[in-house]
């Protein structure tokens, strides 16, 4: 049974699509993935790879230039010190500045989760079948799933008693990968919640701005509010103005993106690679998500203006991406920079009073035992009974 078992998983994992034919469909309360075919070994490791950061060293050529490109303005760059100067190496007229919602947070946040799940960008949030890649299903199968879905319940999906047919494996991979699927879809949500309910407004503000963006796709328009709130605080405290202002571009600058490369894939399939190249040269820029997606933003706004003047020839977009490859490298450069400088204050004694109260402004498990404290100063004697009946051991 074991070694049935064992079978059951790897067929599940290699069985379980991850290219640009799946879908995520409602069932119900349920999201279900599906797949107009079967998917290749060799299309998953393809879909699944990442880069390989020694071909950063390789980039030497610059970019053919097709006329007609739209003009390079300059912008003032935020002056804050966790931004890349590199997202402002290349802008459009039409690039994004003002940091004010032109339409209701709810209305624009359902619009890039329409777009992103159109193109088939990986999110970390259960968006798109990109979402589960090799290595999350891998960890969850060895781990949560089997605690999730144990043997018994694998052994009762219908095994033949006698050999198996191909007919038969097919339907038996099919659904032990619609329970393995679902259990591993819950398992990486659950694990995700867990670590952001801790979040402060501040905390939760810095994380969208610099490792994880997709943040705004979990929220609604209050904490939202709340988050413009407490940017504002923070420009007012550090000497900034407003037009600092972050967290109203980033989102823009999301929607921009998603926008266009789902209006592109609708005209020309082909440039769904682009797309996906595009995806696979943004981790570069991981930890700064602010400027990655001020690259990823402006880049199509040139291309959509290209199109718009019918200069846009179907090379242009390839020939282009030696160029953006060196700015997203330059931003991952800057974020390993920002890192070494926030460590080299941490080592310094002249900044100890300085890092002590920022790491004690707010820890999870201590609020927790401070709050509990606090709200037993006014809890009466009839309810502390009660507390005591609810949590005795037997």
């Amino acid at each position: 049974m074991k070694k049935l078992f064992t079978i059951l998983v790897f067929i599940s994992i290699f069985y379980m699509p991850a290219v640009a034919e799946i879908a995520l469909r409602m069932d119900g309360d349920e999201i279900v993935l599906s797949a107009d075919s079967d998917c290749e070994i060799q299309q998953f490791i393809q879909a699944t790879e990442k880069i390989d950061e020694t071909a950063a060293a390789e980039i030497t050529s610059a970019p053919h230039e097709t006329p007609g490109a739209d003009k390079v303005t300059q912008q003032t760059i935020p002056n804050m010190p966790f931004i890349s100067s590199a997202a402002f190496a290349r802008v459009s007229d039409g690039s994004i500045t003002n940091a004010d919602l032109p339409d209701e947070f709810d209305e624009i946040k359902l619009d890039i989760i329409r777009d992103v799940k159109a193109v088939n960008w990986k999110t970390g949030y259960n968006i798109t079948a990109r979402d589960l890649t090799f290595w999350n299903r891998l960890a969850f199968v060895c781990g949560r799933v089997t605690k999730s879905m144990p043997i018994p319940s694998v052994a009762t999906i219908g095994i033949p008693s006698g050999l198996i047919s191909d007919g038969e494996v097919h339907t038996l991979a099919d659904a032990s990968v619609q329970k393995l699927t679902k259990t591993v879809q819950y398992s990486i949500m659950d694990s995700k919640l867990k670590a952001e309910v801790r979040y402060t407004p501040e905390g939760l503000y810095f994380a969208i701005l610099t490792k994880n963006p997709f943040l705004l796709l979990t929220i609604d328009d209050d904490i939202y509010a709340a988050l413009e709130r407490t940017e504002m605080q923070i420009l007012t405290q550090y000497g900034r103005t407003k037009d600092d202002r972050l967290l109203g571009i980033l989102f823009q600058n999301m929607h921009r993106f998603f926008d266009l490369r789902h209006q592109f894939e609708s005209i020309n399939p082909r440039l769904r690679n682009e797309t996906n190249a595009l995806l696979k040269m943004s981790h570069f820029g991981a930890g700064d998500a602010w400027s990655t997606y001020k690259l990823l933003a402006d880049h199509t706004i040139i291309m959509r203006s290209l199109f718009d003047q019918h200069v846009l020839n179907e090379d242009y977009e390839e020939n282009t991406f030696l160029a953006l490859k060196k700015l997203f490298i330059q931003i991952g450069d800057d974020v390993k920079k920002h890192r070494l400088q926030e460590h080299a204050i941490r080592k310094d004694p002249a900044n100890t009073e300085m890092v002590q109260r920022v790491d004690s402004e707010y820890k999870h498990k201590q609020h927790l035992k401070e709050n509990a404290l606090q709200e037993l100063e006014n809890t009466d004697d009839a309810d502390k009974e009660l507390l005591l009946r609810a949590y005795k051991k037997d």
